[in-house]
């Protein structure tokens, strides 16, 4: 009733949009996604991490610890794939949530995993990241991963939801199936080793984060708002 009456319907992502027209097949969406978090961060407290973690790569994720939605077990299985071969990986998921535990008991016996819990100092853990993972099973949206993008940080996702409107495989990360470690380990490996491959993403994600600023998306709505308000007037 709410979406049959309103005179603009706005999601984040087309994968949202598509969900509300399974509700309601004639109804009409706009996407304004949401926009980048600008975090600040700490270049001393960036170093000091790096280097208690002796200068390994760093995948990163920060995320509620829900492994129904955002993946955590298949990302500790490609940890688990990654640890012989490559040693110099280190993973670090932030963050807490109902699976915390159960997340924490499969990556026990690994030694390239790390669990600071939940912080506050999101900007200093994106600075020291040199790679961010999100291999989520359904995701309305992602705006972490804007967030990252900002950071320059190439990324590793799964592609569901609104993932793939943020992420461009091949241009500013690789998206694999949901649930496929094997696919996740392989883009990891590969970035790892891929310096200049890895750069190009870099820069290719902080230019595509740049679509994701506040300016633009006070923009949008105010053309959105310019759009609908004549035609409410008349309709008064």
């Amino acid at each position: 009733y709410m979406y049959r009456r309103a005179a603009r319907v706005v999601v984040l992502s087309r994968a949202i949009g598509e969900i509300l027209r399974e509700i309601e097949p004639c109804l009409v969406t706009q996407r304004i996604p949401s926009v980048c978090s600008d975090f600040s961060f700490d270049e001393s407290w960036v170093r000091r991490y790096r280097e208690s973690l002796n200068g390994k790569f760093i995948v990163g994720q920060v995320a509620a610890l829900d492994h129904s939605h955002k993946g955590q077990l298949t990302l500790i299985d490609a940890a688990r794939r990654l640890s012989t071969s490559h040693p110099d990986i280190h993973f670090v998921l932030v963050g807490s949530g109902r699976d915390e535990q159960r997340v924490r008991e499969a990556a026990a016996d690994l030694g390239n995993v790390s669990f600071p819990g939940w912080i506050e100092n999101v900007g200093d853990y994106l600075a020291a990241f040199d790679l961010f993972a999100l291999p989520s099973l359904r995701e309305g949206f992602g705006s972490i991963l804007v967030d990252a993008m900002q950071f320059g940080l190439p990324v590793v996702a799964s592609a569901v939801g609104g993932i793939p409107d943020i992420v461009v495989d091949a241009e500013t990360g690789v998206l694999v199936p949901p649930g496929d470690a094997g696919a996740l380990a392989a883009a990891i490996a590969s970035l790892n080793t891929d310096t200049e491959l890895r750069n190009a993403m870099s820069e290719a994600a902080r230019r595509r984060a740049r679509n994701y600023r506040p300016e633009l998306m006070i923009e949008r709505y105010w053309e959105l708002y310019q759009d609908i308000l004549p035609r409410l007037a008349r309709e008064a």
